[in-house]
């Protein structure tokens, strides 16, 4: 893998080299040899390491494939900004998905279309959201939980 140069600098630092090439998933793979107990989300007092974020999202990469997400399937990601967020992009994303951005704050006509018009079958989606979202989504659609994957 090849790495770029950068010559982007905060104070005395000097911004860490990134490969020029190279999938998601084998970025976040990198991490966490690099840096398993670095840390890789913050919300709150919630903190995930490189570590914790690739072993939590591979449950939800694991539960997508066990639903029958394969590559390039498109899976809807209805949450707010969240730790659930980065599980949920980074779990379909592993699963060899490609996530619809549903932000709950989006027009519940749109939502729909969106759902419809991308042929969304599966649905990730924080515990609180899921009575709105079922609401939304097509009969058929499969809505998958934090909870749900664990």
């Amino acid at each position: 893998m090849e790495l770029v140069e950068r010559n982007d600098s905060v104070g005395n630092e000097t911004a860490p080299e990134l490969p020029a090439d190279g999938s998601l998933p084998e970025l976040l793979a990198e991490q966490v040899l690099a840096r398993p107990d670095g840390v890789a989300v913050v919300q709150g007092d919630a903190v995930l390491t490189y570590r914790e974020l690739a072993e939590r999202a591979g449950e939800v990469a694991g539960y997508l494939r066990h639903l029958g997400v394969t590559r390039d399937d498109r899976v809807g990601l209805f949450v707010e900004p969240s730790v659930e967020l980065m599980l949920g992009a980074w779990g379909i994303l592993l699963s060899g998905g490609a996530y619809l951005p549903l932000s709950p704050e989006y027009p519940e006509e749109r939502l729909r279309y969106m759902i419809e018009d991308a042929r969304v079958q599966v649905i990730f989606c924080q515990q609180e959201l899921v009575g709105r979202l079922a609401g939304l989504a097509p009969s058929g659609s499969t809505i998958v939980t934090v909870g749900d994957a664990a």
